[in-house]
């Protein structure tokens, strides 16, 4: 069996080939919550998957807060548009509380009720602040932000993670088996240590013991890429527990609380959850009170 390896992509996106199999759009597939179940039973099924995956997209939370999407012709996947503000101000006067019972995030949540209802184990892919703020703001003014007005992206941060624990704590209420929790937009070097130490890491902690706490104890699953992030940080501790002969999702669902009930798994990539292990180990992420 293949290692789960990051691959950076999915690794089956939504063909053509099967949306016309299911008789399904690709706006249907997108936005209407009994076809976007059909489709992740679909692409579970053609995966050898335990795991039902949604949303398809890393753009909904943007797009709850307004950014337009395009489909692409090459692959199906959701393009975003211009952003909605120039500038962290400006932002901040827009960043309204979502009404979870309208718009994309209403469309997840509605299927992944479905797919629970139908006793799938279904997951919600969860972008983290920064990657939704690469797509609130332009790239490169987000970039200058971190040097010219922390202060504004961190109250950005701060309101962005409130709606993101919120967001999940209605997922595991409708049923998901687990949140996957992203925040890919920051690499290594693209910004100086200190930065990182002083902005970054503190802001995607949060964001983590947010969701968690938010997720009524559901394993919260923390991609390689944004992992980096928070490695050997102060006030945390990696605990590794020994799992069956089994694929990752099988692993990450069936992890052991820690003392204070979290399960945040930190050690693979949930694109690959369909993938065997071959460690026999998963590690979980304590954070120290």
């Amino acid at each position: 069996m293949s290692a789960y390896l990051c691959p950076g992509k999915k690794e089956k996106p939504i063909s053509s080939a099967l949306l016309g199999e299911l008789g399904i759009s690709v706006e249907e597939a997108y936005s209407e919550p009994h076809c976007m179940a059909r489709v992740a039973e679909a692409v579970q099924k053609e995966n050898g998957d335990i795991v039902c995956h949604l949303p398809f997209a890393s753009t909904v939370e943007a797009q709850q807060w307004g950014v337009a999407v395009s489909i692409s012709g090459l692959d199906n996947s959701l393009l975003p548009g211009e952003s909605i503000a120039s500038n962290p101000g400006e932002l901040l006067e827009r960043l309204a509380g979502w009404q979870l019972e309208s718009g994309p995030v209403a469309d997840v949540l509605s299927a992944i009720h479905i797919l629970a209802g139908r006793g799938r184990k279904a997951v919600l892919n969860l972008q983290g602040p920064f990657s939704v703020l690469g797509l609130l703001l332009p790239p490169r003014e987000l970039l200058k932000s971190f040097r010219k007005s922390p202060g504004l992206l961190e109250e950005a941060c701060r309101i962005i993670t409130g709606q993101l624990a919120e967001y999940a704590g209605r997922a595991a209420a409708c049923g998901a088996a687990m949140i996957s929790y992203s925040d890919s937009f920051l690499s290594p070097g693209m910004l100086s240590p200190a930065v990182y130490e002083r902005i970054c890491a503190p802001a995607v902690l949060q964001a983590v013991q947010a969701v968690a706490a938010s997720s009524g104890g559901i394993p919260v699953h923390i991609c390689t890429r944004s992992m980096w992030l928070l490695r050997d940080r102060p006030g945390t501790e990696i605990i590794q527990q020994e799992v069956a002969d089994t694929t990752y999702g099988e692993a990450v669902l069936s992890a052991v609380p820690l003392e204070d009930g979290s399960r945040i798994v930190v050690n693979g990539c949930m694109l690959r959850s369909a993938a065997y292990i071959k460690s026999g180990k998963i590690s979980l992420l304590k954070i120290l009170k």
